[in-house]
């Protein structure tokens, strides 16, 4: 049905969503995975003309960052943070910023091959340094072995991926 509708097509099918849908989603459907395109205007709607309504902006990025996912029983920022880092004491930099952002996108714990792209497009527009960069692959390692990062995606190693491309960054 999607298909003939031409202007559709050109919509990522996954991604796009604003804080806002985002927040609603997490508080208030129960079932995310079902009947996608249903969910999704009722995201939007509800975002839109309900959440906006009685909310501004930055109380919903406040309770977005208090309740969104990070992995599985992993929810908040605070509490994602003590859990990839072994930490009480919050102390960002860019490395453990990196790894919490691109965590919130991923639902199945696993290193996903795009981790690579991102890091390098990041340093090739001079927002990560090889030092942000050599942090970012140490603390991924650490959370491989730990276990709270699953190293394989889709029978793809993509810690030793990103091994490979670290080291090209010293050749």
């Amino acid at each position: 049905m999607i298909k003939h509708i031409k202007y559709i097509n050109k919509f990522p099918y996954s991604g796009g969503s604003t804080i806002t849908q985002q927040l609603f989603r997490t508080l208030f459907i129960e079932n995310i995975a079902d009947k996608k395109i249903r969910r999704k205007i009722v995201e939007i709607l509800f975002s839109r003309f309900w959440l906006n309504e009685i909310l501004k902006k930055d109380e919903q990025l406040e309770i977005y960052l208090a309740a969104v996912r990070f992995d599985k029983n992993i929810f908040g920022a605070i509490k994602a943070y003590n859990y990839f880092f072994d930490n009480n004491k919050i102390n960002f930099n860019k490395a453990k910023s990196f790894i919490l952002i691109e965590r919130v996108s991923v639902t199945s714990g696993c290193l996903l091959p795009k981790v690579i792209d991102l890091i390098d497009n990041l340093l090739k527009n001079n927002i990560l340094t090889k030092e942000d960069c050599e942090q970012i692959l140490c603390l991924y390692k650490q959370n491989v072995e730990k276990g709270k990062i699953q190293k394989c995606y889709k029978n793809i190693d993509n810690m030793e991926r990103l091994n490979v491309w670290f080291d090209s960054l010293n050749d």
